[in-house]
């Protein structure tokens, strides 16, 4: 946390895609890794903004890669 209303929020994540999609991440096994902040906007709710990286981590001979930044939205139940 930063403060009590902002904070660093990371992840990764493996998967499968299929080159038929928009992005063609050179074979079907790929990874994202993700880093963001959000800010405590009310009682439950988070806003925020973070940024992501697809790719198959080199385990193809192609790995073009790509890049989303992307706002969040969050609430707590």
């Amino acid at each position: 946390p930063l403060g009590e209303s902002v904070r660093v929020e990371g992840g990764v994540m493996a998967g499968a895609s299929s080159s038929e999609g928009q992005f063609d991440l050179g074979g079907p096994a790929t990874f994202r890794s993700q880093i963001g902040l959000t800010y405590l906007a009310g009682e439950r709710t988070r806003v925020g903004l973070a940024f992501a990286h697809y790719s198959n981590a080199g385990l193809y001979e192609d790995n073009p890669g790509a890049e989303t930044l992307f706002a969040t939205l969050g609430y707590d139940f």
